[in-house]
């Protein structure tokens, strides 16, 4: 993660949130492709795989956070207001809603998707089942991450360009405080 994050970093300084966002995601649904069609049998490569995969994702705890200042940053920009408070706690519900919907999916799925299985009876375990999780376990997490790519591309407008028009223009008005003050 610190690598990455090293890595991250310069990447974003270069390029912008808005422009890099995505790549690490196409990887980590490249990874889960290969999940998902070669039969891994050692529960140990399963493991490295899913870190890999895991490894691929972790922008988003990262960038995430840049995203919200970004965001707060914008917010101010359109209306001359600064509401850190508001943005944050905003932000803050709509994820702890996700994470609620997220825990709730799992479930109801795995009863749409796996009928007869019964998690609390072994005898439904049979082999069958475990390979409907296992591919089951890769496909969600390939799913969300293509959503998020999809929400990203097409909700969040702010790009690099966006984004240094507003610093020139937060710029521009403490020149003029400065001035006037």
């Amino acid at each position: 993660m610190v690598i990455g994050a090293t890595i991250g970093s310069k990447l974003v300084q270069k390029f912008g949130t808005a422009e890099i966002r995505s790549y690490p995601l196409i990887g980590g649904i490249g990874v889960s492709l290969i999940m998902l069609f070669v039969p891994i049998q050692n529960p140990y490569i399963w493991w490295g795989v899913s870190v890999l995969v895991a490894l691929f994702s972790f922008e988003l705890s990262i960038y995430t956070w840049a995203m919200v200042s970004d965001v707060i940053d914008y917010q101010e920009y359109l209306t001359g207001e600064r509401n850190e408070g508001t943005v944050y706690s905003i932000f803050s519900m709509i994820r702890k809603i996700g994470q609620g919907f997220g825990q709730a999916l799992v479930p109801m799925m795995i009863a749409l998707t796996i009928p007869g299985l019964d998690l609390s009876d072994a005898a439904t375990w049979t082999a069958d089942r475990v390979i409907e999780m296992k591919n089951m376990s890769v496909i969600f997490p390939m799913i969300g991450m293509l959503l998020v790519i999809l929400a990203l591309t097409l909700v969040y407008p702010l790009n690099k360009e966006r984004l240094n028009n507003v610093q020139s223009a937060f710029e521009r008005m403490q020149k003029v405080l400065a001035v006037v003050g």
